[in-house]
């Protein structure tokens, strides 16, 4: 694939979708952070879905704004990645 990553979330998350062979593994998470569309793409069979909402999707819901490595600490994001 020689597809190029560009400022439109919703094509870039169909390039990665293709990228992985669209496996329905593949989840994402819409929500809106400092006035931005955003999307957390992540495999359904790898990640612990409560420790992805309360360490990065809530934190960040909640805060509504604002840099998102104070919002989801790097403490946090270190334990959540070794999960």
């Amino acid at each position: 694939m020689d597809e190029q990553f560009t400022h439109d979330l919703q094509n870039n998350i169909w390039i990665i979708r293709g990228y992985l062979c669209l496996t329905e593994d593949l989840m994402a998470k819409d929500f809106v952070f400092d006035d931005k569309n955003c999307t957390i793409l992540f495999l359904d069979s790898m990640v612990n879905k409560e420790q992805l909402q309360s360490f990065v999707i809530g934190p960040m819901l909640e805060a509504k704004t604002g840099k998102i490595e104070r919002v989801v600490g790097s403490a946090e994001l270190k334990s959540f990645s070794a999960v």
